[in-house]
């Protein structure tokens, strides 16, 4: 075949990319009865959809049977206030008023929940839905999700690349053009285009022209599979409006490497966080809402953070053991690896053991009255029992005191962009004018800016991964009656 003049295939819906929103999509397309083409650029599907742990859902089966009250209309009110109604609030409400039907969708087609546990100390509801450990929930889901597709005769072409949208003389969409990892082109006819790519946490250019704020050096790590916004392209030159509201969702504090046993201790309040000017700046509270943590760091200059803590806050960490989250993500025996993975953090300059305020300063770089400032302070609100600063809960507040002295020195990491493209409650992507492009539809990532406006919200945890599959299932349920 000419690589020149594509290979033409025929679907009632296209999908582009076969991550989470994606597959839902397909599925939800098939079970109308119609044809739906999944075009992947990996070898195969699930993209960033096979790491997470667990998914975000309200008035599940699961959260009912756990006496779990977990409340739509509530949840609701709490993300439109988080996002100061800068969210849009119709496609709030059909995601949550969607998302525990979406978890007894996902059980019919054979993925096994287990729980629903607090992603965090407090959290109230629990939201986070999981299946059972040593499994990832994505994996899972994932899995049932593509032995469901091709039971109900989808098609997969991996390895293969959205490139443009195609549409007809009335502006309608009419189907996608797209590329092998051959060179070979590939179009697909359909009047109706899901695009679901996952984001632009990988394309520079588009975070650097979206994002007004965004330094590359920020982040100490970035992760996941890094989207280069092939969607949003695509969206953007067929005429699609471009969200004000995009979040760079990350993490903080996070160390650059991945050193399992030490992540345990910058995820826990108790620690003092200190700019690298030696002075105190958050709630360490912090640590329990990644998002949060991410801003207020971000703040800081050179966007560092050093945690400190003594031997008595490292037993307490050791005591409590492992909190719900870290005994699904953590390998077997992480404690025991402690010295070994710490060494390794001082071996590659982002800690060290100290026994003095003197030496806590060296490795921080900053005059040790400093330190001794910021720590007395901190001490002494210890000891009355109420942060006069930052209102720190008292029963989280511990002393550094007790030598040896453990300093970690943290910042930012980014795991994925949450936003891009305009899109209504029927995941219709509208124009300039806000009018629906007709035929063309998107979810997850690509158009999620509606949801939370500038920050990730972590009431909702887990509402990435599920809002995706949510999201995704919608549109693929509208798309395909569509085609009616």
């Amino acid at each position: 075949m000419d690589k020149n003049n594509p290979r033409i295939y025929k679907a009632d819906v296209a999908i582009v990319g076969g991550g989470a929103a994606g597959l839902a999509a397909a599925v939800a397309v098939a079970q109308t009865g119609k044809k739906a083409v999944i075009l992947e650029k990996m070898n195969a599907c699930g993209g960033n959809g096979l790491f997470p742990m667990g998914l975000a859902a309200v008035d599940s089966f699961l959260q009912k049977s756990m006496n779990i009250r977990a409340d739509a209309d509530e949840m609701f009110r709490q993300a439109m206030e988080y996002s100061h109604w800068n969210a849009d609030p119709r496609l709030n409400r059909i995601l949550l008023d969607r998302s525990g039907e979406t978890i007894q969708w996902l059980a019919d087609m054979g993925v096994k929940f287990a729980s629903v546990i607090a992603h965090y100390p407090g959290q109230n509801p629990p939201v986070y839905h999981t299946v059972s450990h040593p499994e990832k929930t994505g994996n899972v889901i994932v899995r049932r999700l593509v032995e469901n597709f091709v039971k109900l005769g989808g098609q997969v072409l991996a390895r293969t690349r959205g490139r443009q949208l195609l549409f007809d003389s009335k502006h309608a969409v009419c189907g996608v053009l797209a590329e092998t990892d051959k060179g070979k082109k590939i179009q697909v006819d359909a009047p109706a285009v899901i695009v679901a790519t996952g984001g632009f946490a990988g394309n520079e250019g588009l975070l650097r022209r979206l994002i007004p704020d965004y330094d590359p050096d920020d982040y100490l790590y970035i992760h996941g599979g890094r989207p280069e916004g092939d969607g949003f392209i695509m969206m953007e030159q067929a005429g699609a409006r471009v969200d004000r509201n995009i979040a760079l969702a990350g993490g903080a504090p996070q160390i650059a490497a991945k050193r399992t046993a030490v992540s345990r201790l910058i995820s826990r309040p108790y620690p003092i966080w200190l700019n690298i000017n030696g002075e105190r700046f958050t709630d360490e509270k912090l640590a329990y809402d990644m998002a949060l943590g991410v801003n207020a760091i971000r703040r800081q200059p050179k966007k560092i953070c050093y945690v400190i803590l003594d031997s008595t806050v490292l037993k307490r960490i050791n005591d409590e053991g492992r909190d719900p989250m870290e005994q699904m993500g953590l390998p077997p025996n992480v404690e025991d690896r402690f010295n070994e993975d710490y060494q390794k953090c001082i071996d590659d300059a982002y800690a060290s053991i100290a026994y003095t305020l003197e030496e806590i300063a060296e490795f921080m770089g900053v005059p040790v009255e400093k330190v001794q400032e910021a720590i007395e302070e901190y001490n002494g609100f210890c000891t009355r029992g109420r942060d006069a600063l930052f209102c720190k809960d008292p029963r989280l507040m511990m002393p550094v005191k007790k030598p040896p002295y453990y300093v970690i020195r943290a910042g930012i990491d980014l795991l994925f962009t949450w936003g891009g493209i305009v899109i209504n409650h029927r995941f219709q992507v509208l124009d300039n004018r806000l009018a629906p492009i007709k035929g063309l539809y998107s979810a997850g990532n690509d158009a999620a800016g509606g949801i939370d406006g500038d920050t990730y919200n972590f009431a909702m945890s887990g509402h990435a991964f599920g809002y995706s599959i949510i999201g995704g299932r919608i549109a693929g349920e509208i798309a395909g009656r569509q085609t009616d």
